[in-house]
């Protein structure tokens, strides 16, 4: 990755105080999926548009998520169904700061996705205290119901836009793990464009010029259906190809 570190030492950079100003609870989302080779010479154009999030000098941060559902993955199946007004429930870890939060994400049935958290110690992934009653309150869910299901490892790239208070958050080096089983992404790119309504972007003008078509689907749903045997797929096989077309 050092030729990417490269090209955003090119960016102009941001702290995280700084960021606070377009951090989106409510938002609209847009995500793309490339492969790895085309993220240098997107990254190259986007640069003199864009501020880069930097930590501790690097703008390509680790993140680790633990996500919790039901025994039988009722969250997972609800958006395999189709359902709207769903959760969907994680530990989120920011290697490089050891900061962690339990967040909880809602998809409503008007398309928003809105997302609330609070911070808890490092690397505790169990859901009590504070944590079961702010669960409680944001979702009904009563923790004795939840268990982990999920642990996902990537690396993430923001790129912000103060002005239209626009955030595309790039993520690489998927894994999805659970128990002994393991389902690694070296080579594909999650791209996600988060604007407070819809709204024109530099970024997404790029995908259209370079025919990469907006992709919906969730990178929970996705570890759950690569990674668990025998769960239900079928409504996610078509994405499933998809991801693994641009994975080669």
């Amino acid at each position: 990755m050092n030729y990417i570190a490269s090209i955003l030492s090119k960016y102009k950079t941001l702290g995280l105080n700084e960021v606070e100003k377009v951090k989106l609870f409510d938002r609209i989302e847009v995500k793309f999926i490339f492969n790895l080779n085309e993220l240098p010479s997107i990254l190259e154009e986007l640069s003199e548009e864009y501020s880069v999030l930097s930590i501790q000098g690097s703008g390509l941060r680790g993140y680790e998520n633990h996500y919790f559902d039901t025994s039988d993955l009722k969250m997972y199946l609800d958006h395999h169904n189709g359902k709207l007004n769903r959760y969907k429930i994680r530990f989120r870890n920011y290697v490089d700061t050891a900061n962690s939060f339990l967040e909880i994400k809602f998809k409503s049935n008007r398309g928003r996705t809105l997302k609330k958290r609070i911070e808890v110690p490092n690397a505790t992934y169990s859901i009590e205290g504070k944590s079961a009653d702010f669960l409680k309150t944001e979702t009904g869910y009563d923790p004795s119901m939840l268990i982990e299901s999920l642990k996902v490892d990537y690396k993430r790239i923001t790129l912000i836009k103060l002005s239209t208070s626009e955030r595309i958050t790039i993520d690489t080096d998927l894994i999805y793990s659970y128990g002994d089983h393991i389902m690694q992404f070296p080579n594909i790119v999650i791209a996600e464009v988060k604007q407070p309504k819809t709204a024109s972007s530099k970024f997404t003008a790029l995908m259209h010029q370079k025919h990469i078509q907006p992709f919906s689907f969730s990178k929970y749903c996705l570890g759950i259906a690569t990674v668990y045997p025998g769960v239900k797929a079928n409504n996610f096989k078509t994405k499933i190809r998809y991801v693994n077309k641009y994975s080669r």
